[in-house]
């Protein structure tokens, strides 16, 4: 059996994550056209509490 990740396996994960309530964003290499992976992923959470703040419809954990 192989540890190998690949892109099918992957977008399975991916799936699988969200099924269970994550929110999941996933780019390939090829999406990235050579950015800093780690840099798009600082970014994008930076970005994501924004929008989570936006849409949420609870309070924040220990805000009234």
């Amino acid at each position: 059996m192989s540890d190998v990740m690949t892109e099918r396996k992957v977008f399975d994960l991916c799936t699988k994550m969200r099924h269970a309530g994550y929110a999941v964003i996933c780019f390939t290499p090829g999406e990235l056209r050579g950015s800093n992976p780690d840099h798009v992923e600082d970014r994008l959470v930076e970005l994501g509490w924004e929008v989570i703040d936006i849409l949420a419809t609870e309070p924040r954990e220990g805000e009234l």
